[in-house]
């Protein structure tokens, strides 16, 4: 995904400030709310966002608690947490932890590899819907090309058609 539409959510002026303009420079679009409740608002009000960063220790409504109702009213949404403290990770965790103070380099990183993780299980889904509906033997034809990768010695090919034929068999 070249660029994302991102919610950043921070108590901290500042480090809202900094965050944003990271991920500005990066490319993406960055939606800035100073608090939970705000950032509700704008999930209600339907705009289009690819991820949620929220800091976690927040008045009123925590990160975690943010998270869980954001994924109430967009299932699909991406999250990930940032915070200065090491919490202890409660099991509704939906996102990676993202530590703070952070360079913005290794921020712009870590938010691209999980917008790329987020674009590959799409690609992954759409090729596989496509084959179950284009062939009735489509789990068959994805084992074998994922055969046909490794014997090519092509493991990322092979890895690719593995989780393609994985997801052929939830789709089921």
């Amino acid at each position: 995904m070249e660029c994302a539409k991102i919610l950043v959510v921070d108590d901290t002026a500042d480090v809202l400030e900094v965050t944003a303009a990271a991920l500005r420079y990066a490319g993406h679009e960055v939606v800035c709310c100073d608090g939970s409740r705000a950032a509700l608002a704008v999930l209600n009000d339907g705009h289009p966002i690819d991820l949620l960063l929220t800091d976690l220790a927040m008045p009123e409504i925590d990160g975690f608690e943010l998270a869980r109702r954001a994924r109430a009213l967009r299932p699909a949404l991406l999250v990930a947490y940032l915070t200065a403290y090491a919490p202890s990770l409660p099991f509704e965790a939906l996102g990676p932890i993202l530590h703070k103070p952070y360079r913005p380099s290794n921020l712009v990183r870590r938010i691209a590899a999980l917008l790329a993780e987020a674009e590959d299980a799409r690609l992954v889904a759409t090729v596989a819907m496509d084959m179950v509906r284009r062939f009735a033997d489509a789990h068959a034809r994805a084992s074998e090309e994922e055969e046909l990768a490794r014997l090519k010695g092509d493991d990322l090919s092979a890895r690719a058609w593995e989780d393609i034929a994985d997801a052929i068999l939830l789709i089921g």
